[in-house]
């Protein structure tokens, strides 16, 4: 396997820059104080940080998953971990770019679910069809839930449940819906009370 060092590098920086770097500081404290996990999913729509992650995450997910890696002609002779190599540093990017996307720090650890950086990571990890199906209906029951939280938990079950049912289940969908959660765990981890999201008015 070959690594093509500018393409990783550049998707990998991309999907590492933690988001806050593009939120004022009056934002960020506003996000550190607040205690509750309301998934305002409309207002979300407006706030172009939002919209940022999703386009970077697509981007960036796209290039390490179809471009930054290249095998010989003989690759599929591969043995041991250089035969899922690709995978690995796949999923080592996508957990760290993740980790720096959730956890944020001001006087104190605070934690921010980032839905449309999962997004773009969704779609470049799943079939398609339980992508789209457990982030539409995962997003209107959690808004309808208003709790961001379940909206992730419902996404990962979902995601899950249609790639079963669909025929659509791989190693990397089964990945996704761990992915899906980390957020949650991010939380419990850094004593985080709740995730927070971001939204119009807050960027």
């Amino acid at each position: 396997m070959i690594i093509d060092w500018p393409i990783f590098i550049a998707a990998t920086v991309a999907l590492l820059l933690p988001v806050t770097i593009f939120i004022s500081g009056e934002t960020k404290s506003r996000l550190a104080d607040r205690h509750v996990h309301r998934f305002r999913f409309e207002l979300g729509l407006v706030a172009w940080q939002n919209w940022l992650d999703l386009g970077r995450a697509l981007a960036g997910f796209y290039l390490l998953r179809e471009m930054a890696f290249v095998f010989e002609a003989n690759g599929e002779n591969l043995e041991g971990v250089d035969r899922y190599m690709d995978s690995i540093l796949f999923c080592a990017v996508a957990f760290t770019g993740l980790l720096l996307q959730t956890v944020h720090r001001r006087g104190f650890f605070y934690c921010l679910a980032p839905v449309f950086y999962l997004w773009g990571l969704t779609f470049i990890m799943s079939h398609w069809i339980p992508a789209v199906f457990a982030l539409v209906f995962g997003t209107l029951i959690g808004r309808m839930m208003d709790n961001v939280e379940a909206k992730l938990v419902i996404s990962m079950a979902l995601l899950l449940a249609t790639g079963y049912l669909t025929g659509h289940m791989t190693f990397l969908l089964i990945l996704n819906g761990g992915f899906l959660l980390a957020p949650i765990v991010f939380g419990w981890i850094f004593k985080s009370t709740s995730l927070g999201f971001l939204a119009a008015g807050r960027g």
